[in-house]
């Protein structure tokens, strides 16, 4: 009586979803999908998670709009054509249940609910209620993506991926290399380090330092790859952060080859 006792599973992830559905999903490139021009309603009474959502497309062809809460939601609904609509379950003034509820009854309207909760009741609910779908929050980039292509129209586009050894330095990045290649080799160890933790501030310093370097030297390469961490760490993009962590020695590599060519040339 009085005791209390934990347990911690490692490595389990908790869901909701069947493993088998999960499996059947093909992750999405980001970098490849290009929406058509589509109005999304963002519904949620925290203004960064709005932000958060509206920045994902800030560079697509999608327009978004937003409400506080679910009242907001159904009057805009009733002003306005919306092709699909990100809803908050849990809001002041009206529920995403309740708002949903209204909204399909006004028109067929692609419903997604945003939920924070891993309950399996929670999600059997969503299912039963007039949603069409739902993300977990915190919201993946890849994972909304993959979600609104299963509503809204859109295309697959090549991604023009140049290797990163066919780098094409100029005069003044080839005299600045030797002093780079320096710097890059001093942040090895915290390279390292950030591999084995994951922890997001040390990435976030690794990902400011590479962009201090960048700056300095005025290397454009570097810079590009910073600003790439730096995005995914906002967007919560933890397989981009992975992959791209995984790119610096390859980075590294590749401007080594080039200091190398360079100076046999130079003989």
């Amino acid at each position: 009586v009085g005791s209390t006792f934990s347990i911690s599973l490692k490595n389990v992830d908790v869901s909701a979803i069947n493993a088998q559905t999960l499996s059947q999903l093909k992750p999405i490139n980001t970098d490849t999908v290009q929406f058509k021009s589509a109005v999304v309603m963002v519904v949620d009474d925290v203004d960064s998670n709005r932000d958060l959502i509206r920045e994902s497309f800030a560079e697509t062809a999608i327009t978004i709009i937003e409400a506080e809460n679910g009242k907001q939601a159904v009057d805009k609904v009733r002003q306005q054509t919306i092709d699909l609509i990100l809803m908050d379950l849990r809001m002041p003034v009206m529920s995403g249940y309740e708002a949903a509820r209204q909204i399909k009854s006004i028109q067929e309207i692609p419903i997604i609910a945003l939920t924070a909760s891993v309950m399996r009741d929670e999600h059997e609910r969503i299912k039963s209620e007039h949603f069409n779908g739902y993300l977990q929050k915190p919201v993946l980039r890849t994972d909304l993506f993959q979600e609104l292509s299963r509503f809204l129209a859109h295309q697959l586009i090549e991604q023009d991926c140049q290797p990163v050894t066919t780098l094409i330095l100029s005069e003044q990045q080839k005299k600045v290399l030797p002093d780079v290649l320096q710097k890059l080799e001093q942040q090895t160890k915290q390279w390292q380090i950030i591999q084995q933790n994951n922890n997001l501030s040390e990435i976030k310093k690794f990902a400011d330092s590479l962009l201090e370097i960048a700056e300095t030297y005025d290397f454009k390469p570097i810079k590009d790859y910073a600003h790439l961490l730096n995005e995914q760490i906002s967007f919560f993009d933890i397989e981009g952060m992975k992959q791209q962590l995984s790119n610096f020695t390859t980075m590294q590599t590749a401007f080594e080859e080039l200091h190398k060519g360079s100076w046999q040339d130079s003989k």
